[in-house]
């Protein structure tokens, strides 16, 4: 009976002017005119078959003659009630689709939970869908072909929040064939699903689509080779899903495409050739694929992108020279394929770029110095290649990275001092060199540089009082192999292999020893063999020698001591957590 009422409440279409979508979330109703004031107060029966606690909420609030001071109602300029906000009502109701005026439907960002109900297809006046952020399940309705005013159909799923509770759609099902009588639609988005099968070819005819997202999903199969007919096509995405085969040589060929997405998928083959003059396009990401294009000859002069990321396949070549017109490019990744050649003296007049992983290729000669010129640079990754020679001084002077790692075989001459003045530097590696001498004692400057990974090098001298307590996790461990290498403090942190879950411990072993020494420990750490005897024989501050403490603080000095000493096991894996160490203090002590 509500739902009849409902019906009635929406009156014939009017000359009223239309208004603007609301910007907030939840649950909109959109009519072609005004819903009227009678028919907000049926509307609350249904809401409280559903959400008992939303209707006395609202219901709270809906008295007198004025609706749109009520909660959750909208009203236009001339005072006609135009929206509803209806959070949190479980499931949508199937006589929704007797609201035949409506234009706008937006469902998104409350708990709603079951299926998508086929009577929506009933609303052949509807412009725009929005499901998504909720919790519905099934499949997609086919009934959805009639909705042919339809421009925007959104039915995503919110991605991950540390923030946020989620809201998971868990849409399954294959996208219907019927899609393609949707002519009107512009924005197709159906992200974070469980969608399976091919994309249909069917999805080609859609002429007016401007956007099509269908990331995180279990899509599988090619693409349709009707995707060259997507002429107006400016963002798609295709990523994380089971796509294979080759890519269409033709793929949007209508050079609309600003944003290209297809990683993490299984297509193989070269990169379509007519992306190389795509001038529109601004991200590009086809990492984590088995392409196996020469990339010298990938990509042309007149594209100019300010993302790329090209990791994980089989890219061959040589950077070419060409890509010096690449200005706007703040982010480059070219990591784990099979590209050549030396890292030119062009990615210095890159000035835009933040970011720069070329690791694990076959890169060969030395760093040119040009890349001293990046001064946006944050994040820089060369590691696991062939490059040699010294590390230019000017490096060192990059301000903002956070992040740099320049492990590889044959790189030489000293650690520079200059890093030191890489104040925002959280990660340095440096393992795997031939890097000689000691460790700057600037790099101690460096207030926020939480890892180093200097193994497998040619150093000496101890170094643990130059580097502050800020360092949590050093890694210095020589190779047998050769001849003392790194063969200071190799007892020490060796952090790298048990992340972040034991990375204070050590430096609580080395607070708590330096208490009962009444020195830094620097001298007994460093030895490769540590003897509990022997530490509390020799080093025991004599203010605190067991013989003029009481029997209780006796026992409590050694329990802190052995804890000291089992925080710095020379292999990690052997430390207690911090957690183990707090929960042994507090059940001794409490």
């Amino acid at each position: 009976m509500s739902s009849i009422l409902l019906t009635r409440c929406i009156p014939e279409p009017s000359r009223l002017p239309k208004t603007n979508h609301p910007p907030n979330h939840g649950f909109f109703l959109t009519a072609v005119q005004p819903v009227s004031f009678r028919c907000l107060l049926v509307l609350l029966p249904v809401i409280g078959r559903h959400h008992f606690t939303t209707s006395q909420y609202l219901l709270s609030s809906w008295h007198g003659n004025i609706p749109c001071s009520f909660t959750s109602v909208t009203c236009d300029d001339y005072g006609a009630n135009t929206h509803l906000n209806l959070s949190h009502l479980g499931p949508i109701p199937l006589d929704i689709g007797r609201l035949t005026s409506l234009v706008h439907l937006d469902l998104s960002s409350n708990y709603l939970i079951g299926l998508i109900p086929h009577s929506i297809g009933n609303l052949t006046s509807l412009s725009t869908l929005h499901l998504f952020q909720n919790n519905l399940t099934g499949s997609i309705p086919t009934s959805l072909e009639k909705l042919g005013n339809l421009t925007i159909l959104d039915i995503s799923k919110l991605e991950q929040s540390i923030c946020f509770k989620p809201l998971l759609n868990h849409v399954s099902g294959s996208i219907p064939q019927q899609f393609g009588k949707l002519i009107s639609l512009r924005e197709l988005r159906i992200t974070n699903n469980n969608l399976s099968g091919p994309i249909p070819a069917s999805i080609g005819i859609l002429a007016n689509l401007f956007i099509l997202h269908l990331k995180f999903n279990k899509l599988f199969g090619s693409l349709p080779s009707k995707f060259n007919k997507l002429t107006r096509l400016s963002s798609l995405s295709l990523s994380n899903n089971e796509l294979e085969e080759e890519l269409p040589k033709d793929v949007c060929l209508g050079r609309s495409l600003q944003y290209f997405s297809l990683c993490n998928n299984h297509f193989t083959g070269p990169i379509p050739t007519r992306l190389k003059n795509y001038s529109t396009l601004i991200r590009l990401r086809l990492q984590g694929n088995q392409l196996t294009a020469n990339i010298t000859k990938a990509f042309g002069i007149y594209l100019h992108p300010n993302f790329m990321h090209l990791s994980h396949n089989n890219l061959n070549g040589e950077i070419s020279w060409k890509w010096e017109c690449f200005h706007n490019l703040t982010s480059l990744r070219i990591a784990n394929d099979k590209s050549s050649g030396e890292i030119l003296s062009i990615f210095g007049r890159m000035a835009q770029i933040q970011v720069q992983d070329l690791s694990s290729n076959n890169l060969h000669g030395e760093i040119p110095r040009e890349l001293a010129n990046l001064a946006m640079l944050v994040e820089l990754d060369l590691s696991n290649n062939a490059i040699m020679g010294n590390v230019s001084i000017e490096i060192g002077l990059l301000s903002h990275l956070t992040h740099m790692s320049l492990a590889s075989k044959n790189l030489s001459g000293s650690i520079l001092v200059q890093l030191g003045s890489c104040t925002s530097l959280l990660s340095l590696n440096l393992s795997g060199n031939k890097f000689q001498r000691s460790i700057p004692p600037k790099i101690g400057n460096t207030q926020v540089l939480e890892v180093m990974d200097l193994i497998y090098n040619i150093m000496f001298d101890n170094i643990l009082g130059d580097l502050g307590s800020n360092i949590i996790n050093l890694n210095t461990t020589y190779d047998r192999g050769y001849k003392k290498h790194n063969d200071f403090s190799h007892c020490r942190a060796n952090l790298l292999y048990d992340s972040y879950r034991k990375c204070d411990v050590y430096n609580f072993g080395v607070i708590a020893l330096g208490t009962v020494m009444g020195k830094h420990p620097e001298d007994y750490i460093s030895q490769e063999c540590l003897s509990f005897a022997m530490l509390l024989k020799d080093v025991l501050d004599q203010r605190l020698s067991p013989s003029r403490l009481h029997l209780q603080d006796a026992k409590h000095m050694v329990s802190i001591i052995r804890l000291a000493f089992a925080c710095l096991q020379a292999d990690p894996r052997l430390r207690p957590t911090m957690g183990q160490v707090s929960m042994s203090f507090a059940f001794k002590y409490a």
